[in-house]
């Protein structure tokens, strides 16, 4: 009898105030949660976990701590996947940030076996912060979060990005190459020492500049208690094409 009521309710909610998708405000079915399934099949699959050494770890291969990378689409081969990150970043949507994590996270509890004990999102420049109201990569990680069982802590304002450069998404890739990125912990380290897995989560990873000078930051004030510790990234979109 509850299961029946609490369906009953169910279906008299969803009659007065309708659940849409975020993108193309068609109805959702039951099972679907923020984005319809026929949005997402415009997004290019990366299918990561097929490859027994996936060309996106050679990003990192100079860091022997981050035991696996994974990223859900390929950016440039999925047209509305780019107009959703737009729409999360300067349309004022991290909802679509938290739904779009989801994905990721169920992508991770299922293919992989990462035991994560903590979650370390991208921070952005205090003044971008500012501009934009959000840290879209923290909405990600909280969509992560809910598909985990254990339910790891988000590590939001542990590390600071100390240099204000204008987006990233502007840049040549020569230019992501050099461009001058610092942190800075904003916490003693012994705290993050706490953790001894954590999961880097980022939005687009294109060169993967960003998140090396972070790891390689990281690694400058653990020195030799970083090896210790097992990282892992995960992104929504990988900026390289995924044919030819």
């Amino acid at each position: 009898m509850p299961l029946r009521i609490s369906q009953w309710l169910t279906q008299l909610y969803t009659a007065f105030l309708p659940r849409l998708c975020l993108i193309c405000n068609h109805l959702l079915l039951p099972s679907e949660k923020g984005i319809c399934a026929r949005c997402r099949l415009y997004f290019a699959p990366t299918l990561l976990h097929r490859q027994t050494k996936p060309l996106l770890e050679r990003l990192f291969q100079y860091f022997p701590f981050v035991k696996g990378v994974t990223v859900l689409w390929y950016y440039h081969d999925s047209p509305l996947l780019q107009q959703v990150l737009y729409r999360m970043k300067y349309g004022q949507n991290p909802y679509l940030g938290l739904y779009l994590g989801r994905f990721l996270g169920e992508s991770i509890a299922l293919h992989y076996q990462w035991e994560i004990a903590a979650i370390l999102p991208m921070p952005i420049h205090p003044r971008r912060l500012r501009q934009r109201g959000f840290n879209q990569c923290e909405w990600i990680a909280r969509g992560i979060r809910t598909t985990l069982p254990n339910k790891p802590p988000i590590l939001s304002h542990i590390v600071q990005r100390t240099r204000f450069r204008g987006p990233m998404s502007r840049l040549a890739v020569h230019q992501r190459l050099h461009a001058s990125i610092g942190f800075r912990l904003t916490v003693p380290k012994q705290i993050l020492r706490l953790y001894r897995s954590v999961l880097i989560v980022d939005d687009v990873i294109t060169t993967g500049t960003t998140i090396s000078s972070l790891l390689a930051y990281l690694e400058s004030v653990f020195d030799r208690d970083l090896p210790s510790m097992e990282i892992y990234i995960g992104g929504l979109a990988w900026a390289k094409r995924g044919k030819g």
